[in-house]
């Protein structure tokens, strides 16, 4: 092996941020004998070389399959590391997980969710509702994970992927989870005044993609429908905080500020990994709809306090505002408000295993998404006051675990 021979990070998703980031996280780990070269979707392709990778676009569409084989060979890479390998079942277009083997390097698998070697079965609980039919194209009412190849081995980021099989679990961040700026320079940078709050939001991106084409195709909605009354419910949660507020909404979509009172929702492109962990350490609360989300485990290690929205008890606020919101959904998104702990798959069952022995998940604090008081008590509770419990939990839950590049060494024999 001579020193320029590459870990290659194969990286299908393209609604996944948190696997990305996992990803770049470990592999800033490695030793300078083992440069990372990354294979990502073309939308995140700029966000990966501004946090400092090499990174190259996957090809899509017909021929895609021999064109990736034919990079990957060309590379001649030290080994592969899938992130995550569960993506090559969720989204559509990706070639199968046992044709990297063909590039004759060893292969390693990211487990983020704990599904385990498999076979898996994940259920998508807006897919399960007849008028979702026209998606199930892309939304698939189930998708079958198959089992990981023989010669794929799988690795478990903690603090998401809990400790149900510590053989195969790493300490994700390590000392390497630091902001470089302060709180101030952060909101000079993005122009808030300090007398503000900052609440860092992601919606699901796998639920703004379903939507959106459930609006397109519908004659009574649109693409944007969803996103739409999204903000209201948003910046109505937020208005019930008492304070000013800005809402900071990552993502891949376009930058768009509005207002409501005093609370500005923002949405502003995916920034690179350190611009993102400055932003995180400097907010007062990050807030999403997702369980699973690696950034908020991310925000929780820095000690910002986290929030999960979730759909367990299917409790609804009767206020009017709630009453006239839930009703539009209804009209326009028939089982919106199926159960879940990722929307919009749901999730409830399969994600037993990750749960299991997952200190940062008991932890976490969790309101009823559709319950308007809910969410409202939560943000008040937690808006701007450390994230002790969790925090520390995430710290028992890595103690004695390798580090990722100790881990990934070992397992690709480099």
């Amino acid at each position: 092996m001579t020193a320029q021979t590459p870990v290659v990070f194969f990286c299908p998703g393209k609604f996944s941020f948190g696997e990305l980031q996992n990803a770049i996280t470990m592999a800033r780990q490695l030793p300078a004998e083992l440069p990372a070269e990354f294979l990502v979707s073309e939308q995140y392709l700029a966000l990966v070389q501004g946090s400092g990778m090499s990174a190259r676009a996957i090809p899509y569409g017909p021929g895609g399959e021999e064109a990736v084989l034919a990079l990957l060979t060309g590379l001649q890479p030290a080994g592969v590391v899938v992130a995550d390998h569960h993506l090559f079942a969720l989204e559509r277009g990706n070639l199968p997980i046992e044709k990297l083997l063909s590039a004759g390097a060893p292969v390693v698998a990211l487990d983020s969710l704990c599904l385990g070697p498999g076979p898996s079965t994940m259920r998508m609980g807006l897919s399960q509702r007849p008028e979702t039919k026209p998606i199930h194209r892309w939304f698939p009412a189930e998708a079958e994970v198959p089992a990981v190849p023989d010669g794929v081995s799988l690795m478990r980021p903690v603090p998401v992927a809990g400790l149900g099989r510590p053989a195969d679990s790493f300490d994700l961040y390590g000392e390497s989870l630091k902001p470089h700026r302060t709180r101030d320079e952060i909101f000079s940078r993005l122009g808030i005044s300090t007398d503000r709050s900052l609440v860092v939001a992601a919606r699901s991106n796998w639920a703004t993609s379903a939507y959106g084409l459930l609006g397109r195709l519908s004659k009574d909605a649109d693409s944007g429908t969803y996103q739409t009354l999204g903000n209201q419910w948003w910046v109505e949660m937020f208005r019930l905080a008492r304070r000013p507020i800005t809402v900071l909404e990552l993502t891949s979509g376009t930058s768009i500020t509005t207002w409501s009172d005093d609370v500005e929702l923002r949405r502003r492109r995916y920034e690179p990994i350190d611009e993102f962990v400055d932003i995180l350490a400097a907010a007062d609360l990050y807030i999403t709809d997702n369980l699973t989300s690696g950034a908020m485990a991310k925000a929780a290690a820095l000690g910002t306090a986290a929030v999960a929205l979730v759909n367990e008890r299917n409790e609804r606020s009767t206020d009017p505002f709630s009453e006239k919101w839930l009703a539009s959904m209804e009209s326009y998104f028939p089982g919106f408000d199926m159960d879940f702990l990722v929307n919009p798959f749901g999730w409830t069952e399969e994600l037993a295993p990750l749960l299991a022995k997952n200190e940062y998940l008991a932890a976490l604090p969790k309101a009823e998404m559709f319950n308007l008081d809910s969410c409202a008590a939560a943000i008040q509770e937690h808006l701007g006051v450390e994230s002790g419990p969790v925090t520390q939990a995430l710290r028992h839950q890595v103690a004695g675990l390798p580090r990722a590049s100790a881990l990934l060494r070992e397992r690709l024999n480099v």
